[in-house]
């Protein structure tokens, strides 16, 4: 069965024709809608086999690119893709054709790279990498993979490329100017692979620097505790990447993103933005969300092997709320001390003695403020400002009184 490069090329048009009844697919749109970015692709495809049978050769696409295209197609068509007959023509250009498996040397470089590494997300290591690389990383416009991250966070790039099989020697550090002109390195993974880039984007990346488009992956019903597991290694991974140490603050450059994760987990999050002005003099919009101590702090315990600087526990609810009740609780005791005692006690030693001495004498608990709110309320004399510096008072609180 003859099945050859340009009538491949034809019959992909031709469907995509089907699915764009109200417009003329040009072979710039076709370009565009197998690789995910503007330019010559498609065109450039069918001079090569123009050249190739000149020289009575056959140019043939290799399989990680058909897998690209397959993934884009998939992209764009949605719901029409199953109904279309896209699989029946790549099958079919499989079957006809003995194809080479990648069309670039990445490979080459790194024999052991796992190209289908994000292609079941079914484990929380898997989960976590895909957040860390949606949050870092994006897809070029000449289809490879980068990350580019500071140096301070170096383990995470040696521990991804140990995850999906990429070369510790291929890694790469770059010193950069930073917008103040000081200096500072990064580290660098990159590399070309339509098949892995495809995973990438059916998971809900996009092609360029565009993270105002990300959207939540589906990694299934979040209602499942397994789900759940996957989902929560997927927002440590992110947050390791745009998160704010010390908090649970997020960032993100798409709104709808955050507004899936605030239905997801049924956050009452505000989503707040600020505008920002890119180097190239636009305005963007940058989006912050916490995440709640609460689902951060499960967040840790799900998954352990995350950025250590950022595994800091935060107070949870149900402390902070102990908390809150402990202050109210002081706030409604009385104050003890008479007018007399507390006039004497404001010229015997300072306001936190006071209430040291309160808690020793009355057993109950109360604060600097406190004892200064009481003593303006009673009209007392006070001491003047520096009253105490220098001057000496009993260490013994059993003296006084």
């Amino acid at each position: 069965m003859i099945y050859n490069t340009i009538d491949f090329l034809d019959d992909l048009k031709k469907e995509t024709q089907k699915l764009m009844p109200g417009k003329i697919v040009t072979n710039k749109i076709m370009s565009e809608l197998l690789t995910g970015q503007k330019g010559r692709h498609y065109e450039t495809k069918k001079t090569l086999v123009e050249r190739y049978t000149k020289n009575e050769k056959i140019y043939l696409i290799a399989e990680d690119v058909l897998e690209g295209y397959k993934a884009n197609l998939k992209s764009y068509s949605k719901d029409k893709y199953q109904q279309s007959n896209f699989d029946w023509i790549f099958k079919r250009y499989c079957q006809a054709n003995s194809l080479k498996k990648f069309a670039k040397s990445t490979l080459n470089y790194n024999p052991n790279l796992n190209l289908d590494y994000f292609d079941i997300i079914d484990l929380k290591e898997k989960a976590y990498w895909l957040g860390w690389v949606f949050a870092e990383g994006h897809i070029t416009k000449r289809g490879g993979v980068q990350i580019e991250i500071g140096l301070k966070d170096e383990i995470l790039v040696i521990r991804f490329a140990k995850a999906i099989g990429f070369e510790l020697s291929n890694i790469t550090y770059k010193n950069r100017i930073k917008d103040d002109r000081s200096e500072t390195t990064t580290v660098l993974i990159t590399f070309q692979d339509s098949r892995f880039i495809g995973h990438l984007l059916e998971k809900g990346l996009v092609m360029g620097k565009k993270s105002e488009f990300i959207i939540l992956p589906d990694l299934g019903d979040i209602h499942n505790k397994r789900v759940r597991e996957l989902y929560m290694a997927f927002l440590l991974g992110y947050f390791d990447g745009d998160g704010e140490e010390g908090s649970s603050r997020i960032y993100s450059n798409s709104y709808k993103f955050f507004y899936q994760i605030k239905k997801k987990f049924k956050l009452d999050s505000k989503i707040s933005e600020q505008k920002y002005m890119t180097k190239d003099g636009d305005e963007k919009t940058k989006y912050m969300m916490y995440l709640t101590a609460d689902l951060f702090n499960e967040m840790l315990y799900n998954y352990d092997f995350s950025l250590g600087r950022k595994r800091i526990k935060l107070v949870d609810s149900k402390l902070r709320a102990k908390q809150l009740e402990r202050a109210r609780a002081m706030r409604r005791e009385k104050f003890m001390f008479s007018r007399e005692q507390l006039q004497i006690l404001l010229f015997k030693m300072p306001k936190i003695q006071i209430a040291k001495l309160h808690l020793k004498k009355l057993g109950i608990e109360i604060g600097r403020t406190t004892v200064d709110r009481y003593a303006r309320k009673l009209g007392l004399k006070m001491p003047p400002a520096y009253y105490w510096t220098g001057k000496k008072f009993l260490d013994n609180l059993d003296d006084y009184l």
